[in-house]
């Protein structure tokens, strides 16, 4: 018997399989959870989490299913209808005219990772919207983002500032978020960026923190993202970030332009024709570029292997096809053939 689901089901599925890793031994991490008695869908790889509520399914116990990139397919976005049903051994879900069956793992085991989000927060965090778009968009380019765990601190206090600084060259930049706002004591985290920009794009805006060494959880509407903090010893000091702006960031002084001043543009005792006069905040650090070039083209990377695995399932099924028609041909069965 087949049950309609809520379209975000696709979606839980497809982020909770982000969340997986394919290389554990101990627990099934390379495996998406579905808890019926909750309605959650579950994906984890030890460092992060994700919990995705709000689903009624046709089972109570819990489920192990294969994490597959297909959900993600925009081949799928805007399906309406969208159906799931079980037999003893395998979830199938239906989406408009496809159906994609999933063989359930009776014989994997899965962490508790419920026990990772906190019970109780002392400190919670209300990030503004925009506050929050402004640092999704300006993570990926801050000093340190080639470090080993790309980590930013979270200075929690009257308000949110953002710290970061290059372990190589001693960069550093400071983000403070005027619009949001924090409850509870004052604390300071340490996150990996990655984590923390994952948690934005699935817009949980919440931040919940019990300790300044416990894992954090981030929630926003019917999920729940958990991550793991960094060591406090990577924390940014005020000291090495002084210059906090008011929601806009304070980039350091590229190293070239801080020991020699900048030699003004020539102009022939012409004006600019109406352009200002170019400042050191205008130029563009090429260490930067590179590493937001290099997300993107990571991302790219990702795209084309999963249209590469369509194109090659689409392939498979023409040479199946011509292969059938090239023998129902050599059957000879058309008019005044045998019967």
């Amino acid at each position: 018997m087949w049950h309609p689901i809520p379209p975000s089901f696709l979606a839980a599925l497809h982020e909770c399989g982000r969340s997986t890793v394919s290389d554990s031994a101990r627990f099934a991490l390379h495996r998406v959870q579905l808890r019926g008695k909750l309605g959650q869908v579950i994906g984890t790889d030890s460092k992060i989490a994700l919990f995705w509520s709000g689903f009624a399914f046709p089972f109570t116990d819990d489920w192990l299913v294969p994490a597959i990139p297909a959900f993600g397919s925009r081949a799928f976005a805007g399906i309406a209808d969208v159906l799931i049903g079980t037999t003893d051994t395998r979830l199938f879900v239906a989406l408009g005219p496809w159906q994609v069956s999933l063989l359930r793992d009776t014989t994997g085991r899965y962490p508790d990772v419920a026990s990772a989000v906190p019970k109780s927060a002392e400190t919670v965090v209300f990030l503004d919207v925009s506050d929050a778009a402004l640092l999704l968009d300006r993570l990926p380019i801050l000093p340190g983002a080639s470090d080993e765990h790309q980590p930013v601190t979270l200075a929690l206090a009257e308000n949110v500032v953002v710290r970061v600084r290059d372990a190589a060259d001693g960069a550093a930049a400071a983000i403070r978020l005027e619009r949001s706002s924090v409850s509870g004591p004052a604390v300071r985290v340490v996150l990996d960026r990655r984590h923390l920009a994952r948690a934005l794009t699935l817009e949980c805006y919440t931040l919940q923190i019990a300790a300044a060494d416990k894992p954090l959880a981030a929630a926003g509407p019917n999920r729940t993202f958990a991550l793991i903090t960094l060591d406090t010893t990577l924390a940014v000091e005020p000291e090495h970030a002084p210059a906090e702006s008011t929601s806009v960031l304070a980039l350091p002084t590229p190293k070239a332009l801080r020991n020699s001043p900048m030699k003004p543009p020539e102009t022939n005792g012409q004006a600019h024709r109406g352009r200002a006069d170019p400042t050191v905040e205008d130029a563009i650090d090429p260490l930067v570029e590179a590493e937001a070039l290099r997300g993107h083209l990571t991302e790219a990377a990702a795209s084309i292997g999963r249209l590469l695995i369509q194109l090659k399932a689409g392939r498979k099924e023409k040479k199946v096809l011509a292969t059938v028609w090239s023998n129902l041909k050599a059957l000879n069965l058309g008019a005044g053939g045998p019967p």
